[in-house]
């Protein structure tokens, strides 16, 4: 509110004259008693009429509005894709035009967070299908700076809400910020300035540029952020309550699952879905195709395609992916690069490739037993790495349709013994007669 005291005080005190017909410059002026009065009547009522229009607009004519008080809590819950939220608002001194917001995110920072503009309503709902979302709340005044921000699960630790139902998520669009803010800046509601101008906060020319030094994308949200608890809002017979998160959930949230394409152009997608990727981040993948010699890419997530790699930027050559095996792809900032591989006890490990990648030894195709027998011989290959890559049986044959056919005497072993023989059919021994040396 302007200071008017001081203008009505001076106009009371004041004494005009009325200048007389013979009136010379510099002569003082007749008194003139009602004129003062007049003028400090008239600034009371302007006075008074700043103050209602102050009033009524939640407005101040000489400096900011003042922000609205703090909400004191937020509850959100969700059934089949559908996410309620009710604001609680007791504050006193709460003003006429007071305005409430909701921003939603798939991170707890509220990196790339979604609004939603209830108006002067504490109450709203929206759909966003089956999706994890974090929530925070907060009001502003019509030009005024906004309130501070209350948090679903408290701002120490936001707590996430799982949609529920069979319809995905929408994939958003990257924050436009609100009112006088710059690109991706959110929570702000009408604006954190009343004038932009160049230098005001935020270098505007260059928001760009500022996102992408700070690692944000034109995607927005990193991916690999989480909360440690949600609330569930179930599957399409219900849903609700809150869960801690487990080791399950973690895993589903950086598993590679519905895995298409072909073994060099990999796609598939993660649950819950993640908008961006962010360096360090690491990605699991168990191949249903091997991978054939050249480039190899993947897809996750619809987001754009890039390069796999090992050992920093050398390329793959075709073989590293074994089917079933499970393979950890982490997110450099350009592409993904093989960093570990964890085998079950039964695969053999080759030792690593050049580029320090491990080897897992493909199944050789060899049926697990026993070879050979009295009629059977076993036949083996054996490749380079001293693997048996084939065995089968092999049966034993006799030739029984040539050969000598007679009898062979046996020479007698000592002086007074006798004289054996043997009899041959083809080749084979028939009969023969054995006499033990005397």
């Amino acid at each position: 509110m302007a200071d008017f005291g001081k203008y009505i005080q001076f106009f009371r005190s004041v004494r005009f004259r009325s200048p007389g017909p013979d009136a010379q410059p510099g002569q003082p002026l007749p008194s003139s008693e009602d004129f003062g009065s007049f003028m400090a009547d008239f600034v009371k009522k302007v006075q008074a009429g700043f103050s209602a229009i102050e009033q009524q607009t939640n407005s101040n004519i000489s400096s900011e509005p003042s922000a609205p008080p703090n909400p004191q809590a937020l509850d959100v819950a969700a059934l089949n894709g559908h996410f309620t939220f009710a604001i609680t608002d007791q504050s006193q001194g709460l003003a006429r035009g007071v305005q409430y917001h909701i921003e939603h995110a798939d991170n707890p920072g509220f990196v790339n967070a979604q609004p939603i503009h209830l108006g002067p309503f504490r109450n709203g709902h929206v759909y966003l299908g089956d999706d994890i979302r974090y929530f925070r709340a907060y009001s502003s005044y019509p030009g005024s700076p906004n309130s501070n921000h209350v948090y679903f699960g408290g701002q120490a630790m936001p707590k996430a809400v799982r949609g529920g139902g069979d319809v995905g998520a929408p994939q958003f669009l990257p924050s436009r910020g609100s009112g006088t803010s710059a690109e991706a800046q959110m929570g702000t509601g009408p604006g954190p300035i009343q004038v932009r101008s160049a230098v005001s906060g935020f270098n505007w020319p260059i928001q760009r540029a500022i996102q992408t030094e700070r690692g944000f994308n034109s995607q927005g949200t990193p991916a690999g952020r989480g909360a440690l608890a949600i609330t569930d809002g179930g599957g399409g017979s219900g849903g609700g309550g809150s869960v801690t998160v487990t080791e399950a959930i973690i895993a589903a949230a950086e598993t590679l699952a519905s895995i298409g394409g072909t073994g060099n152009a990999i796609t598939g997608v993660t649950n819950p879905k993640y908008s961006s990727r962010v360096i360090g981040f690491v990605l699991r993948y168990i191949p249903i195709h091997a991978n054939a010699a050249g480039a190899c890419v993947i897809q996750e997530n619809g987001l754009s395609v890039v390069a796999i790699t090992k050992n920093g930027t050398t390329a793959l050559a075709g073989g590293e992916f074994v089917v079933g095996k499970t393979y950890f792809l982490m997110w450099d900032g350009t592409e993904y690069q093989i960093v570990g591989i964890l085998a079950p006890p039964s695969a053999t490990l080759l030792a690593s490739d050049a580029a320090g990648v491990p080897i897992v030894a493909a199944n050789t195709g060899v049926t697990a037993g026993t070879y050979g027998d009295a009629t059977n011989v076993s036949q083996i290959t054996v490749d380079a790495k001293g693997r048996i890559t084939s065995a089968v049986d092999v049966p034993i044959t006799f030739p029984g349709t040539s050969g000598f056919t007679g009898t062979i005497a046996l020479a007698k072993l000592t002086i007074a013994g006798t004289d054996g023989s043997l009899d041959f059919a083809n080749g084979l021994a028939q009969t023969g007669t054995y006499i033990a040396p005397t």
